[in-house]
């Protein structure tokens, strides 16, 4: 239980300073929410994580044997990746968060899980 304790304690401080410190980078929210570019994370995920693990242990292999099409794939993977990543010009325009579709789709969503909705 000490383990899970201290993980859980280490969490909750790292969780509070990065909501101080994206605070301190965007003040504070207020309605209506307006997204700007400022207000955009990339956050990797699992699976993300796990492809930055497959290219680097690819790019070892190709560097350990000298094999330049491994090295040739790792790179034009790794160049994809960033280039998906990169921020399009239409994507750059502020989005007002009351006025999309994302509560209609989060309704669909609870009847698609077989959940009622709420009227």
């Amino acid at each position: 239980m000490g383990a899970r304790a201290a993980v859980a304690r280490w969490r909750a401080a790292l969780d509070a300073r990065g909501a101080a410190w994206i605070r301190d980078r965007q003040g504070e929210d207020s309605l209506p929410v307006v997204l700007h570019r400022r207000r955009l994370y990339i956050v990797p995920t699992r699976a993300g994580l796990g492809f930055a693990v497959l290219l680097l242990a690819m790019l070892f292999a190709g560097m350990n044997y000298s094999n330049s099409l491994a090295l040739l794939v790792t790179f034009a993977l790794g160049g994809f990746a960033i280039f998906l990543l990169r921020p399009r010009p239409q994507d750059a325009k502020p989005v007002d968060a009351a006025k999309t579709a994302l509560p209609d789709l989060i309704r669909k969503q609870r009847v698609w899980l077989g959940k009622q909705r709420r009227a």
